[in-house]
């Protein structure tokens, strides 16, 4: 048994040895999206990766959080992977010309009135980070 005394001078060495640096890094696409499998959210880490040549490369990985499904078979997607597939989602984007031209509100409101065509966005299929307009899925 130790005394309190020594107790209080052993934490105070061990406070004064762990200072750990809290980094705040911001991510593009954190918090838009969710995982197409689960619904969980996406979160992103860097990685470092130090070759024997001294060459030091940089990747963020994308990947589900898991907390809706722990079992979620999702793999991590590096940025570049994820960037390839939003740019392809946007693409296929229609913007009606009215709204392009900058015209009046009412004109917008009018024009989704008489739009028949326009579609909900699909529920996410099984195997999907995104679930692309149309139903189509990228992993």
């Amino acid at each position: 048994m130790i005394t309190k005394a020594d107790f209080d001078a052993a934490q105070k060495i061990l406070d004064g040895r762990c200072h750990t640096q809290k980094t705040e890094h911001v991510f593009a696409f954190t918090g838009l999206m969710r995982c197409g499998e689960c619904g969980a959210s996406i979160t992103a880490e860097n990685k470092v990766k130090h070759q024997k040549n001294g060459n030091v490369h940089h990747y963020t990985y994308y990947r589900c959080t898991k907390r809706i499904n722990r079992h979620c078979s999702q793999k991590p997607i590096r940025c570049d992977g994820l960037e390839q597939q939003v740019l392809e989602i946007i693409s296929k984007i229609n913007i009606p010309r009215p709204f392009i031209n900058g015209r009046s509100n009412t004109c917008g409101k009018n024009m989704l009135k008489k739009a028949p065509t326009a579609r909900k966005l699909p529920e996410p299929s099984e195997n999907a980070l995104i679930t692309a307009p149309g139903g189509s899925t990228r992993s």
